[in-house]
């Protein structure tokens, strides 16, 4: 849990400016691996990915609305929606409008 709080911690300081929010998605499975989840406006991915990239992570999988990062055993999955095999389950950019 350390290692996930100074992820998310990094990674607020570096989006900064940018239109995103942690969340995260449970689905349907035993196991939910312990990635960090982000929801990004769309016209922002490109910025997000490169300054994530900046910090040693990789795209390891690119989806029509996620991108994994990965660095070591630190995943981190950016969404424009929140989805799930492909399939939108709520607006992303809707839902950035209520964030707190």
């Amino acid at each position: 849990m350390r290692k996930v709080t100074e992820v998310v911690q990094t990674i607020s300081k570096l989006l900064r400016g940018c239109d995103y929010a942690f969340f995260k998605l449970f689905k349907p499975l035993s196991y939910v691996p312990a990635d960090i989840d982000i929801l990004v406006d769309a016209g922002q991915v490109g910025r997000v990915v490169h300054e994530i990239v900046r910090l040693g992570y990789r795209v390891t999988v690119k989806d029509p609305y996620c991108i994994t990062l990965t660095r070591g055993d630190s995943i981190i999955d950016l969404y424009v929606h929140p989805s799930l095999g492909g399939m939108i389950f709520i607006d992303g950019g809707k839902l950035l409008e209520y964030r707190c």
